[in-house]
């Protein structure tokens, strides 16, 4: 029997370890967002766009293929933690300065600065701060979602998914979390707003 693990709040980490999943966007802007002026938002168009962008983002991370799901990530999900990380290897002595560069699979500071969102997304999620993103390519976790509501705004190309995310732990054990992101339209394309929480420490090198 599978069961049903709810999350304490939208911050943090759920299904036992198994998965990572970190702060929400907080919901698009005016900014972020195509505006439409008077023409007339069509939302089960929206709903279906935002779904397949969702399960590409997914299904792109199921079977490991990180460049192609961070074409799914929306750019202000991510770039806090690359901010993060910048600030924490500006504070950092030199040896742990190289050990997170190394970790991300970078040569410097300003190649880091100079990745587009996706790309740096692509890095991240292949050094040991992604590992539990990297988890969900596992064979064995069987991992899948099931979207179980959206619900599009109005006045802009956006919409919040609510879904279950299923997978199966170690112990044979199969388990679902419930999630809500957003997911929006910049410059034509559907991006997920959600991202990975932000590292709290400076990681050690590969081995």
């Amino acid at each position: 029997m599978e069961k049903s693990l709810k999350k304490a709040s939208l911050f943090g980490v759920l299904l036992l370890g198994a998965c990572l999943f970190g702060p929400l966007a907080a919901g698009p802007t005016k900014a972020q967002e195509l505006k439409l002026g008077p023409r007339k938002i069509d939302k089960k168009v929206n709903a279906k766009r935002a779904t397949d962008a969702l399960k590409g983002y997914y299904g792109a991370l199921f079977k490991g293929a990180y460049e192609e799901a961070g074409s799914f990530v929306h750019p202000d999900s991510i770039e806090p933690v690359r901010s993060k990380l910048l600030e924490l290897m500006h504070n950092a002595p030199a040896p742990k300065r190289k050990a997170t560069l190394n970790n991300l699979g970078l040569p410097d500071i300003g190649t880091m600065q100079g990745l587009s969102s996706g790309a740096f997304f692509n890095h991240y999620v292949r050094s040991t701060y992604g590992a539990k993103l990297q988890d969900l390519a596992n064979p064995r976790r069987k991992a899948e979602i099931e979207v179980k509501s959206v619900t599009c705004l109005d006045d802009r190309l956006a919409c919040q998914i609510v879904f279950d995310l299923h997978q199966t732990l170690d112990n044979d054990l199969r388990v679902k979390g419930t999630n809500t992101v957003w997911v929006a339209n910049v410059a034509g394309r559907w991006l997920v707003g959600e991202m990975p929480k932000a590292p709290e420490a400076t990681a050690k090198p590969r081995r």
